[in-house]
């Protein structure tokens, strides 16, 4: 009797890590497909992102931001090649 519930435990013993090694692998397989999915989940936000933004509107405060912007490039690149040129010159 004792040798039967032994083998008995055993055996249930062997099936919980199988079934727990079967489901564990089942859970893990779409994990690999998920990227997939969330790239054209992505890649679908991003388009709509760009199309909603191609809308002109009637204001000029786009204009008015973009040409402050590239003033502030302008000026930045005139600072920095003032820079370049005087350590340049401070250099034999």
């Amino acid at each position: 009797m004792k040798i039967r519930h032994g083998i008995y435990s055993i055996v249930a013993l062997f099936v919980g890590i199988l079934l727990a090694v079967v489901v564990g692998y089942t859970t893990s397989t779409p994990q690999r497909d998920m990227p997939k999915q969330q790239a054209a989940t992505i890649q679908t936000t991003r388009t709509e992102a760009a199309t909603s933004g191609t809308k002109k509107k009637n204001c000029g405060c786009c204009a008015e931001r973009r040409e402050r912007i590239e003033k502030m490039i302008q000026q930045a690149r005139e600072r920095r090649q003032a820079k370049q040129r005087s350590v340049s010159t401070n250099h034999p």
